[in-house]
């Protein structure tokens, strides 16, 4: 009754450790949020790791082995709990932290920022100014249909295998601009408008002249003679940007301008959206992995969205206009920079180098 598997020390053995384990994991999550409020504040009163597993070796909570275990491991059992000491990116991440600086060595790129988060909770790392790859953009039909995935290929050069994760890296997009300035579009009403002869407003469809295949060579679009070769579309531009003189938001879309801005845009965050000038190229003009229309009664234009000029875009650089008797025009649009994300899982470990920044690739 007293020393077998279920006996009463035997037990009592067992609740002790149970209650050991409960007290280093409650420190554990202490030290947790203190890192968080540390980057929330710009602070520096955390405790490192080695100093919090002396602290909980001195009060008897940790063995000498298991604080070993934990320096070599990042992690330790004690009883029924596993207890994680390392700090991943997906932990300490706050909505704050977004323009904090952190080393990401990737490419030989280092001046990187925290952009934000997606919807599947990664991390997003941009450059903080547009990077010296000039994009030249041509108008055509084609190049309209095919530009964001010709921005995703220019910045796909970024991605990295990181403690056996793989981060990778794309064009940066409208919907990573929006979550950051806490922009929604949800909440504007787009107009639709038809395009030509056809009015069928109810079901939101417009007769449009779409490119044809030999757009580039013919410089021509072609009108859709069949209800197959109709494509819906609706009037989607939009604008948000802040007055130099005056230091207020604006914007304006497609449906009016009934919206404060102050109400959905967060104004501090804007100029991390902006990016820094290029010291060698004068850019801070960028362009934007997302597409746009505009239509009126007889025209529409194909959009290729920007930054720039403490702007963000969708319907200002205009690719390609056509009108309704099949003409379209075209533009030579010349040099604008491009700006990559980079997708950090957000299990990635990451640790504070001397310098109070977050090393991501090391």
């Amino acid at each position: 009754m007293l020393t077998g598997q279920n006996g009463i020390l035997t037990q009592a053995q067992k609740a002790d450790v149970e209650t050991r384990g409960a007290a280093v994991e409650e420190a554990k999550d202490l030290w947790e949020n203190s890192q968080k409020v540390d980057e929330a504040t710009g602070s520096k009163e955390a405790q490192s790791l080695d100093e919090l597993l002396t602290d909980l070796q001195q009060q008897g909570l940790l063995t000498e082995d298991e604080v070993a275990t934990v320096k070599s491991t990042g992690s330790v059992q004690i009883g029924s709990r596993t207890i994680n000491f390392v700090l991943t990116i997906g932990t300490v991440y706050t909505d704050d932290m977004i323009g904090q600086k952190v080393t990401y060595s990737s490419n030989g790129q280092s001046d990187w920022i925290i952009f934000g988060k997606d919807k599947d909770g990664n991390i997003l790392l941009t450059t903080a100014k547009p990077i010296d790859n000039i994009y030249e953009l041509y108008g055509s039909a084609e190049n309209w249909l095919n530009y964001e995935n010709a921005l995703n290929a220019a910045c796909s050069g970024y991605g990295a295998t990181i403690q056996e994760k793989q981060v990778t890296s794309r064009s940066i997009k409208m919907d990573d601009i929006n979550y950051a300035s806490g922009f929604d579009v949800n909440k504007l009403n787009f107009d639709t408008y038809t395009f030509g002869t056809k009015i069928d407003l109810d079901n939101k469809q417009v007769n449009y002249y779409f490119p044809s295949k030999n757009a580039i060579t013919t410089n021509y679009w072609k009108k859709a003679m069949t209800s197959d070769e109709e494509i819906k579309l609706k009037n989607d531009w939009y604008s948000y940007y802040l007055n130099k003189e005056t230091g207020a938001l604006q914007y304006a879309y497609s449906g009016g301008t009934d919206l404060n801005a102050e109400d959905i845009i967060n104004k501090s965050k804007l100029q991390y959206i902006w990016g820094e000038n290029s010291e060698n190229t004068g850019f801070n003009d960028y362009l934007v992995a997302s597409t746009s229309i505009g239509m009126g009664p007889t025209d529409v234009g194909f959009y290729v969205a920007y930054v720039g000029n403490s702007r963000v875009d969708t319907s200002y650089v205009c690719l390609c206009r056509a009108n309704s008797d099949g003409g379209a025009g075209y533009n030579n649009l010349g040099l604008f920079a491009i700006r990559p994300i980079v997708v950090i899982p957000s299990d990635i470990k990451v640790e504070k180098n001397e310098s109070g920044l977050y090393d991501i690739a090391y």
